[in-house]
């Protein structure tokens, strides 16, 4: 399994270096980090996810659903990944300084399970247990 999710990452890089400032590349460095979170090779997640959050700080969620679950800018996505990469790896202050970062999204939200809004401030607040 572990094969298939490099061969994605490969791809979502392919894809950047096809086009870097193009709409999805900030989507596809987003599928990096997450990726790299879910094999758990958290400092390499950290890595993409703050590569995102410097490289396109005003990008907007790619919306394909109608109506969309998500809304608002990519790097408060990136910031809260960031923050789960950083607890995975035991830097409790870095992961305070993302919800700290997170207060400047209020603009950002997802739809969660039962329909309500939730900004990814909130989303992070649950997991540090603030």
């Amino acid at each position: 399994m572990q094969g298939f999710a490099f061969d994605a990452i490969h791809l979502f890089q392919d894809a950047i270096a096809a086009d870097p400032k193009g709409d999805l590349a900030d989507d596809a460095l987003f599928n990096v980090g997450t990726t790299y979170l879910r094999m758990r090779l958290v400092a390499d997640a950290e890595q993409a996810f703050t590569e995102l959050i410097e490289r396109f700080p005003e990008s907007t969620i790619a919306s394909v659903a109608s109506p969309s679950q998500e809304h608002g800018r990519t790097a408060a996505k990136a910031l809260l990944g960031r923050m789960q990469a950083r607890l995975a790896q035991g830097n409790v202050e870095g992961a305070r300084s993302d919800l700290d970062a997170l207060s400047a999204y209020e603009d950002s939200w997802v739809v969660d399970p039962a329909g309500r809004r939730r900004t990814y401030a909130e989303l992070a607040r649950a997991i540090l247990g603030d």
